[in-house]
């Protein structure tokens, strides 16, 4: 698979790039083998809504379903000569899974431009069956669990996250939506395996970036807010510092800041809803 970098450089016309062992599936498809990838509306949608700049589907194929990602700007300037979401995504996915990182299997890249501006783009992964979202899987099973066992869970998720992250951060990748629900988890064989997906904002730097380093550490915090008390935050900030207590007291702080600025604070989340609701903390 050709690396998405010299796709983003192409100026007019359409250009996809498809890993060779999913075109045959890929040609069998719904999607028919992308000849008309900016029209087509799978029947399983993830998220068509008209309103939003992104659809998702899914889509079934004789390798396995895959999620057919299609980003369709409301400008087509916004990304004149400059790489779109889709080719962001396409390129930060590359580097977390070049990194050891897992991600879902990469299946293909593509976009249409015009002198320059963006039509459309796409990207496709394959589906991690069985998996959901970390944000619904606290919901739906952590939460709901008696003692000790909520605690043997929370620990084990929380190692394995905090060694994806740390793995990320010491490379200088960040993933800068590192939200709980663009992270995958799933149980298999008595072990969680965790996965992180959707990231058009990803950011690779030469040097260790703090802002973005803060960005990522926000975002996981978000859910955190409410469903972990302040002493368990603080010490899973000292576990991702590797014991550095005053350095995670530092971070701690930072992140509260970080969330006191943002132009959309943090909202409370109910487990018992999975639903978001304005927190009087960050008001």
């Amino acid at each position: 698979m050709q690396p998405s970098r010299s796709l983003t450089r192409r100026f007019h016309g359409n250009f996809i790039d498809i890993d060779a062992e999913w075109a045959d599936a890929l040609s069998d498809s719904e999607l028919k083998g992308l000849q008309n990838w900016q029209q087509a509306t799978p029947a399983d949608a993830i998220n068509d809504n008209p309103q939003d700049t992104s659809h998702v589907y899914r889509v079934g194929t004789s390798r396995g379903s895959i999620i057919f990602k299609r980003y369709r700007p409301r400008s087509k300037w916004r990304y004149f000569l400059r790489p779109s979401r889709a080719a962001n995504e396409w390129a930060g996915l590359q580097a977390f899974r070049s990194a050891g990182i897992p991600v879902p299997p990469l299946v293909g890249y593509g976009e249409n431009r015009s002198l320059g501006g963006l039509d459309a783009a796409f990207i496709i992964t394959g589906e991690i069956v069985d998996a959901r979202d970390l944000a619904s899987f606290a919901a739906a099973q952590w939460v709901n669990l008696p003692e000790p066992d909520r605690k043997a869970m929370f620990e084990e998720v929380k190692g394995k996250l905090l060694e994806i992250v740390r793995m990320a951060h010491s490379r200088n990748l960040y993933h800068q939506d590192l939200v709980w629900r663009n992270i995958l988890i799933r149980k298999q064989d008595d072990q969680f395996d965790l996965w992180l997906i959707d990231c058009p904002r990803f950011k690779s730097t030469r040097k260790r970036n703090r802002r973005a380093e803060l960005v990522d550490l926000s975002g996981l915090a978000r859910v955190a807010l409410s469903l972990m008390s302040t002493p368990q935050r603080l010490r899973t900030l000292v576990e991702y510092c590797e014991g550095e207590r005053e350095q995670a007291r530092n971070l701690f702080r930072a992140i509260d800041r970080h969330h006191r600025r943002s132009r959309q604070p943090p909202r409370l989340f109910d487990p018992a809803t999975a639903e978001y609701y304005p927190n009087p903390d960050y008001s």
